[in-house]
């Protein structure tokens, strides 16, 4: 009888020190709470710097005087069209007892090179990166957005910085705090929310293709094509083909993205010289913006070759001569 007795007991604690083992790391994760409930906007403890030359290091940075930084306002942190690299600083507390994770958002998916420094107990910087200038897999979490991990310790002081630059395309600074199951929660909505704006627009862009073509009127099929190459341009801006269709390939969606904006311009064009019959005009007028429509093309098929933010330049200088010539015809 003592054989089957000793026999049971051994069992129930290997179950039991199974069951403690299998909670150790829930036990682990629990020591480290979120830092807020969902998001949080931290512009109000956001600093700015500009670095027309882009040639500042975090050291150097964290040395500039206060007269320097400009606080984070609503101009501050939309700078637009811009060549020069920009800082954050931001300055957290955690006025808990425990030390809380979150996750640090730097701004929209556009951004295309996002760096944060963030401070190490030994005092140094542990570096990381986000946006389409750097590989997928050197990005901390593969999603679009540039976001970032981070631990503050209780009862601390702590300041991060975020570099973002983005020649060629405009920029807009966000950042926010946010725990992680409110972010992917968050990002999920707004992934479904873009793929019904992305079929609603897919069925619109069929319809007037079917609408031109059954009433033959040509501007419906050039408006349809705009609105094709704008929305898959908006699609290709916000990451969706750098994390999704081509991980990681940098080089295609650049030129895929550029390409799309370009085309957007060009269909754009033949639609409003069908709408005002530039074809009954003086032969001149149609050569003009013949002449436009091919420097478009050349534009799509060659970005590759010209650097982002003088490209961007060349196609809004050649889209304002376009207009100017659509409003005096």
């Amino acid at each position: 009888m003592t054989a089957p007795a000793e026999q049971g007991t051994h069992s129930v604690l290997r179950l039991l020190l199974a069951v403690a083992l299998g909670l150790l790391p829930l036990l682990a994760q629990a020591t480290t709470s979120d830092c807020v409930a969902a998001g949080r906007d931290l512009s109000a403890m956001t600093q700015v710097l500009e670095d027309p030359g882009g040639t500042l290091t975090s050291d150097t940075v964290l040395r500039r005087t206060g007269a320097d930084w400009r606080p984070a306002s609503v101009r501050s942190l939309q700078p637009g069209y811009s060549a020069s690299a920009w800082w954050l600083r931001i300055r957290l507390r955690n006025p808990g007892h425990d030390a809380c994770a979150a996750w640090l958002l730097a701004g929209p998916a556009q951004l295309r090179d996002v760096q944060a420094f963030l401070p190490r107990p030994d005092g140094g910087w542990t570096r990381m990166v986000a946006g389409a200038d750097h590989p997928l897999d050197a990005w901390p979490a593969p999603v679009r957005q540039p976001v970032f991990p981070l631990t503050l310790e209780a009862g601390a002081d702590s300041i991060v910085l975020l570099r973002i630059s983005s020649p060629g395309r405009r920029m807009a600074f966000t950042p926010q705090l946010w725990a992680e199951h409110a972010f992917e929660r968050a990002r999920i909505f707004e992934s479904l929310v873009d793929g019904a704006v992305f079929g609603a627009m897919l069925l619109l862009v069929c319809f007037g293709v079917a609408l031109g073509g059954v009433f033959r009127r040509p501007r419906l099929v050039y408006l349809a094509l705009a609105v094709l190459a704008y929305t898959l341009y908006v699609g290709l801006l916000y990451n969706y083909g750098y994390v999704h269709l081509w991980p990681g390939n940098g080089v295609l969606n650049d030129w895929l993205t550029r390409f799309m904006m370009a085309m957007t311009f060009f269909a754009g064009n033949l639609y409003f010289c069908d709408v005002l019959r530039v074809s009954r005009l003086h032969r001149g007028w149609s050569v003009a913006l013949a002449a436009i429509r091919s420097a478009y093309l050349l534009l799509a098929l060659g970005s590759r070759w010209v650097e982002p933010g003088l490209w961007q330049a060349i196609v809004h200088r050649i889209d304002s001569v376009a207009v100017a010539l659509l409003l005096i015809v």
